[in-house]
């Protein structure tokens, strides 16, 4: 008999040792925006689940990599989501990746080393001005937002690709480049050093921090934004852990220090017009149009 009562309080015990953390799977490379972001919920995300939450970058392949092992983690019944901006995963439909949480938008910024102006970049289009700029990758957030502002432009600007935002900077601080299309961490240091000048922001969201700056937003696309970010899930994840994370994640979202965070990061947390997934699914799919009507990406 005490064997049968040990056996059954060992059965009852499994689903509350069924996860013993929860992996963060990130698409992007180490010291960048997606990174920090999880850094600054980390703790208070584990308080509120009551597990250890660890992360894990699997920069490359346009966030295909951090697909895979998302969804090789779930199948091992292990307990995993996956952080993301919504380019990343744009160029086919994964449609057993699913939004469960909006982490927020952040701002996008064009800087220069005191080489172009505001004017140029207006006027590009009308006259003979080749004008240059340094972004994380083809279809990564800064390209697209370019393209948008760009799309009906018979002289547009050229993209220079780079493999991480480090290599863009020291280019455009060598003369290399005239401009780089960024998120405000990879720039803020050098622009509080005096050494790159924030000319404008690039898509819907404006600056927190630079209210005053011009905004270069295509008219037709003024909605659109790659720079949204997203928690993801698997369609075959556990559905009531996922709604217990995706609580956990509310709840940090009200706190000061996400609030402080967000702020100082250039982020906005606005109220998204439709429910998460019909919501990103509209971005999607006006991003997918965007990205098919440039097979170049110049």
């Amino acid at each position: 008999m005490k064997k049968i009562i040990l056996l059954l309080c060992f059965i009852l015990a499994i689903p509350a040792m069924a996860y013993q953390e929860l992996k963060i799977i990130i698409t992007a490379g180490p010291g960048g925006l997606q990174e920090q972001a999880v850094r600054a919920i980390q703790s208070e995300l584990s308080l509120e689940l009551g597990y250890p939450v660890v992360l894990e970058l699997r920069p490359g392949g346009k966030g295909k990599i951090a697909i895979q092992e998302l969804i090789n983690q779930t199948n091992t019944a292990r307990l995993a989501i996956m952080i993301s901006t919504i380019s990343f995963l744009v160029e086919e439909d994964h449609k057993n990746i699913v939004p469960f949480s909006f982490y927020g938008t952040t701002a996008t910024f064009l800087a220069t080393k005191n080489k172009i102006t505001w004017d140029d970049i207006l006027n590009h289009c009308r006259v003979d001005k080749h004008i240059n700029y340094g972004s994380t990758g083809n279809n990564s957030p800064p390209h697209i937002l370019i393209l948008i502002a760009d799309k009906t432009c018979k002289n547009p600007m050229q993209h220079i690709p780079y493999k991480g935002i480090a290599p863009a900077v020291t280019d455009l601080l060598g003369g290399q480049i005239d401009l780089i299309a960024a998120a405000l961490p990879a720039l803020s240091e050098q622009v509080s050093a005096g050494n790159i000048k924030l000319l404008g922001t690039l898509g819907a969201v404006k600056s927190v921090q630079f209210e005053n700056l011009p905004s270069l937003t295509g008219p037709m696309y003024k909605n659109v934004d790659p720079m949204e970010i997203y928690f993801y899930s698997t369609t075959s994840a556990d559905q009531i852990e996922m709604k217990k994370i995706a609580q956990a994640l509310d709840k940090v979202y009200t706190t000061e220090k996400f609030k402080n965070f967000i702020k100082s990061r250039d982020i906005v947390r606005s109220n998204l017009e439709f429910p998460i997934n019909e919501h990103y699914r509209r971005n999607w799919a006006e991003l997918h149009q965007i990205i098919a009507d440039n097979p170049s990406n110049n």
